[in-house]
C-alpha cells in the first residue's frame, strides 16, 4: 500500500478542467505553462538526482569512518585488557606483612 499525503490531491490544474471551449489561444497558453512546469520539473529532478548522489557519498563516508573506529576502538580495548592483566599478575604475588609501631 502506497502511503498518500495532501500533495496527492487532484487539485482543478491536475484533472483540466476547462472554463470554456478550447480556443487557439487557450491551447497556447495551456502549451506554454506545461513546457515551463516540464522545464522546472526536470530543473528539479536534477537537483535532487545531485543531493540523492551526494547522500549516498556521505552515507559510504560515515560506514568508512565507522568501521575504521570500531577497529581502533577494538585495539584499544584489547591493549587496555592487556594492561589490566599485568596489575592483576602483580596481586598474586605474595605480599610481606608486617606490622607498624606508631
Amino acid at each position: 500500500m502506497q502511503i498518500k499525503s495532501i500533495s496527492d490531491i487532484r487539485t482543478l490544474r491536475g484533472i483540466n478542467a476547462h472554463r470554456g471551449p478550447m480556443t487557439e489561444e487557450v491551447a497556447l497558453k495551456k502549451l506554454y505553462n506545461l513546457a515551463k512546469e516540464r522545464h522546472r520539473l526536470e530543473k528539479e529532478g536534477k537537483f535532487w538526482e545531485r543531493k540523492s548522489l551526494q547522500i549516498r557519498n556521505r552515507l559510504e563516508e560515515i560506514g568508512r569512518q565507522m568501521e575504521s573506529l570500531k577497529k581502533t576502538a577494538i585495539s584499544m580495548a584489547k591493549s587496555s585488557n592487556n594492561k589490566k592483566e599485568q596489575p592483576s599478575s602483580l596481586k598474586s604475588k605474595k605480599w610481606k606483612e608486617m606490622t607498624l609501631n606508631y
